[in-house]
C-alpha cells in the first residue's frame, strides 16, 4: 500500500485562506458557515464602496527593478465612474476551495517527501 493511500485524509476538506499568512483546512459543515459570512462580507463591501464611490480610486501596479531588486509599485489610477462601478461589481472575497487530495502529515516530514516522490513517479508513468 502506498504512503499516499495510507495517509490520505478521510474527510472532504476545504481550504480557507483569508490571507497569505494564515490558512486552514475545514470540514464541510464549517465550510458552509464560512461561505455564508464570506458572501455577506462581499455584499457589504460592495455596498460600502458603491456608497462612497467618490472616495475610491482604481488600484494599479507594476514592477520596478532598482539595483537589480524587484519591487512592486502601486498606482491610484484616475478612471471614469463607469469603470469604478464595474470594478466594484467584480469584487470577490476568497471562498473556501475544495481540496481533492489532502494527506495527514506535516508538510516537511519524511512522510511528505515520500508522498511527493510517489506523485512525481506517477506523473512520469502517465507521460
Amino acid at each position: 500500500m502506498s504512503k499516499r493511500s495510507q495517509l490520505r485524509h478521510p474527510d472532504k476538506l476545504y481550504k480557507c485562506s483569508p490571507s497569505i499568512y494564515c490558512g486552514f483546512l475545514v470540514k464541510n459543515d464549517v465550510m458552509r458557515k464560512l461561505q455564508k459570512i464570506t458572501t455577506k462580507f462581499e455584499m457589504e463591501v460592495r455596498e460600502i464602496l458603491s456608497n462612497n464611490i467618490d472616495n475610491i480610486e482604481m488600484d494599479g501596479w507594476s514592477l520596478a527593478h532598482p539595483n537589480g531588486k524587484q519591487v512592486s509599485v502601486e498606482f491610484a489610477e484616475p478612471r471614469p465612474m463607469e469603470e469604478k462601478i464595474q470594478r466594484i461589481k467584480l469584487f470577490k472575497a476568497r471562498q473556501p476551495e475544495y481540496m481533492a487530495e489532502v494527506y495527514r502529515c506535516r508538510a516537511f516530514s519524511d512522510d511528505a517527501e515520500i508522498i511527493i516522490k510517489e506523485i512525481e513517479e506517477e506523473a512520469l508513468l502517465d507521460e
